[in-house]
Formats: structure tokens, C-alpha cells, sequence
């Protein structure tokens, strides 16, 4: 399941912050780069303590994609602002 897709418009070297806070045991989200798993990049939820990774991504060709995916099986409603609910986050900084 697919739960977010971001376009990322220039090549070059991306900081990437992205983690998640699960209401539920066995919940698992990591990243795709133009619809690849990144390896390493898969976390998952062993508690309700928000799990958070960063990572250095290179793009070598413009308008890739990157996809915070629930990689888990279960079906998974993200909310941003209810601390009793699952939510999650992505931050991007192009560093060159």
C-alpha cells in the first residue's frame, strides 16, 4: 500500500528524515527510490515510540519518485494530528 509519493524534481544528493508512530504491533513503512526499496531503509513498529531513520539518497535522474510505503500488510490510516492514531512523517533537504 502506498501512502505517500514525492517527486523529486533535480539529480543530486537528498537528507531524508521519515519515521512513524503505530497504535499496533507489526506495522513496518520504509522507502522506495523510483519504485525500488532502499536498502536499510525498512523500520518497524516493536512499540507505540516513534521509530524515525535518516538517510543520504542520490537521484541520477531527474523527476525521481520516493514513496513512504506501509510495507506491513495491514491496512493503515495515517492522521497527522491525533496522537492515539498512527501517523507518520517525511522530511526532504536536497544537499547538492
Amino acid at each position: 500500500m502506498i501512502t505517500g509519493t514525492v517527486t523529486l524534481n533535480n539529480v543530486g544528493y537528498y537528507n531524508v528524515s521519515y519515521g512513524f508512530t503505530a497504535t499496533a504491533n507489526n506495522r513496518q513503512f520504509g522507502l522506495r527510490l523510483n519504485g525500488v526499496t532502499v536498502t536499510g531503509s525498512l523500520i518497524d513498529s516493536s512499540t507505540s515510540i516513534m521509530q524515525g531513520v535518516n538517510a543520504i539518497l542520490q537521484t541520477t535522474i531527474p523527476m525521481s519518485t520516493l514513496q513512504l510505503f506501509n510495507n506491513s500488510g495491514a491496512n493503515t490510516t495515517l492522521n497527522s494530528s491525533t496522537v492515539s492514531s498512527d501517523t507518520a512523517y517525511i522530511r526532504i533537504e536536497q544537499i547538492q
